[in-house]
């Protein structure tokens, strides 16, 4: 169910942005630290819309019988949803991020054609 999934998923990407974010600036990686930003707020932005129509969803998905919602009431829900599922993928290829390897300790954060590979390792010392 999407309320099952989607909390989870936004909380994992979220926490793997800051992960990324602090083994760039370890590394002093300016450059990636912009990049990084720039998908946060962008992520944050996409989030805080769906949020804002939150009534539509609620009411249509437990049948209240005074939400007769037509095509226009929702349509800004799709397109938010829309838009924030989108920032979980590659603007390349369209392949949802993932983490790599897949079992271990977690050691980047990217897509297919390598358009996004965020390290998730911080350098030591």
């Amino acid at each position: 169910m999407l309320g099952d999934l989607l909390p989870n998923a936004t909380s994992s990407l979220g926490e793997l942005l800051k992960k990324a974010k602090a083994a760039a600036v370890s590394w002093n990686q300016k450059d990636v630290v912009a990049q990084i930003a720039a998908i946060e707020i962008a992520f944050s932005e996409a989030k805080v819309k769906t949020g804002y129509e939150n009534w539509q969803i609620n009411t249509a998905v437990h049948f209240n019988e005074w939400a007769d919602l037509k095509k226009e009431d929702f349509a800004p829900v799709v397109t938010a949803f829309r838009s924030f599922t989108e920032t979980f993928a590659c603007d390349g290829c369209n392949e949802m991020y993932f983490v790599t390897p897949n079992r271990g300790k977690k050691e980047a954060l990217r897509c297919g054609c390598g358009t996004l590979n965020l390290n998730l390792l911080q350098k030591d010392g």
